[in-house]
């Protein structure tokens, strides 16, 4: 390859871990990476294991998978970048951040859901009658609900070790999912387009950790979907893999995915840029993925839109069962969709009438 020295040294100003592969065979490393173990002229190939082929079909855009690293799994982030493809892994202290965050929306929670139980107080008492009472209800009741989705986030950012898996048939919970969502999306101007594959796939999965994901795969994708576009999903499968695409037709993405997509405080553009958050959704659609035995790809479209890709291995292995036990809701009994869509639907929807 054409200046790898230069690249090399690139790579050494990188405080996370991260090398680069061409035709296979790790080119250049840095000093993070090689306190991974992590050496040159190695093929990258023993490190990928089952996602392999998911590595061997991408061509462009962010890819995210997790490494095999001695007795020790990684997450990484892939960007082609000329020749071949740079990986950077995910450093050990952004576990720590993701725990302290969830620690945090556990004591956020409690003031939150009192205020919250207030504001039903106050809709059950008819507090909210007149036009102008219920248009202040509303706008509050609104604010709260995008809070919980703050808070839920944040809760569920910090990657499961142990995620409850049970025998689900995952395209009926993807269905429903879109179902719920269809509606309020026309409601924001945007039609959202859904194919399912025709028949049930029984396999293992955590059905919250699934659902929170395919709904911040729909919202992530409203964001970016001006009034009168049309976001495309479809579940496809092949062979033990099945794959979640949505696509949207954004014309704001014509900056190239970053290795930092899927890490928070890392993404472009910065935070000025008001959709973007703390990048706390994408965290959890990986975190979903990996403990589904999937990959998430993010690929630029020429027309500037963005096709997200969420896999996810078909598994029946019982010894990974959990005892069945009774689910508590993660959102308190409330509207899931309204939560997860809080940020981009008009606050009418959050009055007094709210089912």
């Amino acid at each position: 390859m054409k200046n790898i020295s230069s690249f090399s040294r690139l790579l050494e100003w990188m405080n996370r871990p991260a090398f680069y592969v061409c035709e296979g065979i790790i080119r250049c490393v840095n000093q993070s990476a090689r306190s991974r173990m992590i050496s040159e002229g190695s093929a990258v190939a023993p490190m990928l294991g089952e996602f392999l082929s998911d590595y061997q079909k991408f061509t462009g855009g962010s890819l995210t998978l997790s490494l095999t690293l001695g007795p020790t799994n990684c997450l990484a982030s892939v960007e082609r970048i000329g020749e071949g493809d740079l990986f950077v892994l995910s450093p050990d202290s952004e576990e720590e951040d993701t725990r302290a965050l969830a620690l945090a929306a556990q004591q956020l929670r409690i003031p939150l859901n009192q205020a919250m139980n207030s504001a039903d107080q106050l809709m059950a008492n008819g507090s909210s009658s007149g036009p102008d009472a219920e248009q202040s209800f509303s706008s509050i009741n609104h604010s709260l609900y995008q809070m919980l989705r703050i808070v839920l986030n944040m809760s569920d950012a910090y990657q499961r070790t142990s995620p409850r898996m049970e025998i689900q048939d995952i395209p009926a919970v993807i269905h429903e999912v879109f179902s719920k969502c269809i509606a309020l999306c026309q409601v924001a101007g945007v039609t959202l387009q859904f194919k399912n594959i025709s028949q049930s796939v029984y396999a293992l999965a955590d059905s919250t950790l699934l659902e929170r994901a395919v709904y911040n795969l729909i919202s992530n994708a409203l964001k970016h979907t001006a009034p009168g576009q049309t976001i495309d999903a479809s579940l496809t499968r092949r062979g033990l893999r099945l794959y979640l695409t949505v696509l949207n037709p954004g014309t704001d993405h014509s900056l190239p995915v970053q290795v930092g997509s899927f890490s928070r405080f890392l993404r472009e553009p910065g935070i000025e840029d008001s959709r973007n958050g703390l990048g706390l959704g994408m965290r959890l659609v990986q975190s979903a993925a990996t403990a589904h035995g999937g990959t998430v790809l993010m690929e630029p479209q020429k027309d500037g839109g963005m096709k997200v890709t969420m896999s996810m291995t078909i598994s029946q292995k019982t010894d990974t069962l959990h005892a069945p036990r009774m689910r508590i809701d993660y959102a308190g009994e409330r509207n899931h969709a309204l939560i997860e869509l809080a940020d981009l639907l008009p606050s009418r929807l959050y009055g007094p009438d709210l089912q």
